[in-house]
């Protein structure tokens, strides 16, 4: 089953004002009447951040198989199996590691010894029940 990131208010304005930004400054830097080597390169650099931002934006979504729990965000990608997983804390945001989320308040996933990642599904109680469906033995901390 798949599910996307949520996404809130604040993360996507940062997203949006950051993305605009940079478009008018490369608008502003392409609009010049002596265009120079320096200024393509850099209106090129800066199309390419935004496109890649926004891949990591829309690109951030989670899908949990039979096994394993799979999360991509943009090239950010990877998969735990779903037997390692410990626990899960819900409503907590991870300040520091592997965070392929787009809003706080999600879940932090543990698993093998000291591993964790930080993820935010739409709904964090449909994506708890989906996969405590497959492994009933995850503990979950509120």
């Amino acid at each position: 089953m798949k599910f996307k990131s949520r996404k809130d208010l604040f993360f996507t304005f940062v997203i949006y004002a950051s993305v605009v930004s940079m478009l008018a400054l490369a608008i502003i830097s392409f609009s010049t009447k002596h265009l120079q080597i320096e200024d393509i390169l850099g209106t090129i650099i800066i199309i390419l951040s935004c496109l890649f931002i926004l891949w990591l934006f829309y690109g951030t979504y989670y899908i949990i198989t039979s096994k394993i729990l799979h999360y991509n965000c943009g090239p950010i990608r990877g998969k735990i199996a779903l037997e390692k997983i410990t626990s899960i804390h819900k409503g907590k945001t991870m300040r520091v590691g592997l965070k392929p989320a787009t809003t706080k308040n999600g879940l932090i996933i543990k698993y093998n010894t000291f591993d964790e990642i930080y993820i935010s599904p739409q709904t964090n109680e449909l994506f708890l029940k989906e996969i405590l469906n497959r492994n009933p033995n995850i503990k979950i901390i509120e």
